[in-house]
């Protein structure tokens, strides 16, 4: 389930106050963990009061995980627009688009994923995310292959599409390097390039009819 991201706040010194809040939970996460970091810690580093924290983002799991829905949005955009022929490439494109944005954001300060992943608060908080990325690529992968989503060779495709990326994650936690997470994400994709090909043929198992428009 998709969460919230606190209440609407228009104008330029609105999103001035987000990216402070976001800057500071990030340096926050990375240099004392997250279980440790208060929303309250957050906001006094960010020059703001507790409260003006949660008008931004109703829980802290919300900061940790904010570029990670932005990433989610642009994953689902590839999805509907990919002219790829094979579904193979479909799911590739829309992972590396995914997996870019994540290595930008950590090359860059804003996300402190590599530092916090072994906790098991912040995992969970992407955990979240991934999941919904899955719901995400089932759907459009049983669209395109005009199956069901409830088809046993679509879900198995998705899963395994999404298992990659954590794969390629967990190795890049390891070695606190995020310039290999698109070529391990790459190479992963391109394994499963047989199990992408089945989805061409008729189902092997039964899983119901295609998905109503």
């Amino acid at each position: 389930m998709e969460g919230k991201t606190g209440v609407e706040v228009g104008g330029r010194k609105s999103e001035m106050t987000r990216q402070r809040l976001l800057v500071a939970a990030h340096h926050r996460f990375r240099t004392h963990g997250y279980v440790a970091t208060t929303a309250a810690a957050i906001a006094e580093d960010a020059g703001v009061t507790e409260r003006t924290f949660f008008r931004y983002f109703p829980a802290k799991s919300d900061v940790l995980v904010d570029d990670w829905r932005v990433r989610r949005k642009l994953l689902k955009d590839v999805l509907a627009t990919s002219d790829a022929p094979e579904l193979l490439e479909v799911a590739r494109a829309a992972m590396r688009e995914f997996t870019d944005h994540l290595r930008a954001s950590i090359e860059a300060g804003r996300d402190s994923v590599l530092r916090v992943l072994n906790e098991r608060e912040a995992s969970a908080a992407v955990l979240e995310v991934l999941l919904a990325v899955e719901h995400d690529l089932t759907k459009e992968l049983a669209r395109r292959a005009g199956r069901s989503s409830e088809d046993f060779e679509v879900r198995l495709a998705a899963y395994a599409t999404v298992g990659v990326f954590r794969a390629a994650l967990r190795a890049v936690v390891a070695l606190g390097m995020a310039s290999y997470i698109t070529a391990l994400v790459d190479d992963g994709m391109e394994r499963l390039r047989p199990l992408y090909a089945g989805l061409d043929r008729a189902p092997s198992r039964p899983g119901g009819r295609p998905d109503t428009p």
